[in-house]
């Protein structure tokens, strides 16, 4: 009984209880790993192709995932019905992942069927229609909740000067895979989530929760430091995955699709807070 007492505390204590640290930090990171490539066999089972049409398709799921986190905490809305934490453990990170794949997944399979069921409607229609329609709950809360719109600014001038930046080094010879399959966007999804960081952390007092990026920044005493971090990890990260995978299209921009929202996701996420 101690033994299974001790699990249980050890599984609250690091799993639970919001907030990451080494330990949770490296399991949800082989976890993805994981889920990552176990998904991708499954996508070409289906013969699904990563290409405009998916994004568009995923799109608002993106959207409302990322928002959904931050009206949860702040209690808003019908999210006021789900109760605290634990009880919306479901709708909070690392968890909402989970949540919304499945809910993506499965909008996706309906209308995946509803395609080859009649050709006139091709899948991503659906889909967007229907992730648009349950993020307009959440953009509506959003704007009748903003407390402050600088804070959006900021990440968007910050973030636009990077987007100049970066455009300008893809010219450069050793940086030319850049260009590849709208790769700038990819790095300009963390650009944009370092953006959201520095403002949040530099102008408006709030902490950052990861391990890594939150010991850096309390030892140079600046979220600035976010920027070539992203940079350092991302842009290596694209070459290999450019290089590696050059002949299996699908594994190559799936595996980029995630990287894009494990960008992206927290951005809009820090941006909702920030503005309500």
């Amino acid at each position: 009984m101690k033994i299974l007492d001790s699990l249980k505390e050890f599984i609250y204590q690091y799993y639970i209880v919001p907030g990451y640290d080494w330990i949770d930090t490296i399991t949800y990171g082989i976890i993805l790993g994981i889920a990552v490539f176990g998904i991708i066999p499954f996508l070409k089972k289906l013969k699904i192709k990563i290409d405009k049409r998916f994004i568009i398709g995923i799109i608002p799921f993106i959207f409302f995932g990322a928002t959904t986190r931050e009206l949860v905490d702040h209690n808003l809305g019908i999210y006021t019905l789900i109760g605290p934490y634990p009880e919306n453990f479901f709708l909070v990170a690392p968890f909402i992942y989970i949540t919304m794949f499945i809910l993506t997944s499965i909008i996706m399979i309906i209308s995946i069927v509803t395609e080859r069921l009649s050709l006139k409607i091709k899948y991503h229609v659906p889909m967007f229609i229907i992730g648009s329609f349950i993020s307009m709950y959440n953009i509506a809360l959003i704007v009748q909740s903003i407390r402050d719109m600088s804070p959006f600014l900021y990440v968007l001038i910050i973030s636009f000067l990077w987007f100049f930046v970066i455009s300008l080094s893809s010219e450069i010879k050793q940086l030319k895979f850049l260009k590849n399959e709208n790769n700038i966007y990819l790095i300009m999804s963390h650009i944009v989530d370092a953006s959201a960081t520095y403002v949040g952390i530099d102008f408006l007092g709030y902490s950052e929760q990861h391990v890594l990026p939150n010991f850096l920044i309390n030892y140079l005493g600046t979220s600035l430091i976010m920027f070539p971090l992203k940079l350092i990890v991302i842009i290596p990260a694209i070459y290999i995955i450019d290089k590696e995978l050059r002949y299996d299209e699908l594994s190559r921009r799936f595996i980029k699709l995630v990287i894009f929202i494990l960008g992206i996701g927290p951005a809009i996420r820090d941006v909702t807070m920030m503005l309500i």
